[in-house]
């Protein structure tokens, strides 16, 4: 077959956060260095460059070196919690 395929992504689990604006302190330690707030946004360093964040956005950690925003309704549609974690 020339044409293309489909392909399912694989299921990893990746740590995330849900900022509520009264977690601050928890988001800044979780996202650390790359989280710094801004009033009620977050700004986050990311490998694309600076992403703000707003409350409710879930904040992801693909690893070490790579945090990054989602909104709630992509989050909940890409996700599941992985129960006893």
């Amino acid at each position: 077959m020339n044409g293309p395929k489909f392909y399912v992504k694989k299921p990893i689990p990746v740590p995330a956060i849900l900022w509520t604006g009264d977690n601050l302190e928890a988001v800044l330690e979780f996202g650390a260095p790359f989280v710094h707030e801004e009033g009620t946004e977050l700004h986050i360093l990311t490998p694309a460059g600076m992403v703000k964040a707003v409350i409710g956005h879930w904040i992801l950690k693909a690893n070490e070196n790579d945090v990054y925003p989602c909104p709630p309704e992509l989050f909940a549609a890409s996700y599941d919690e992985v129960v006893g974690q």
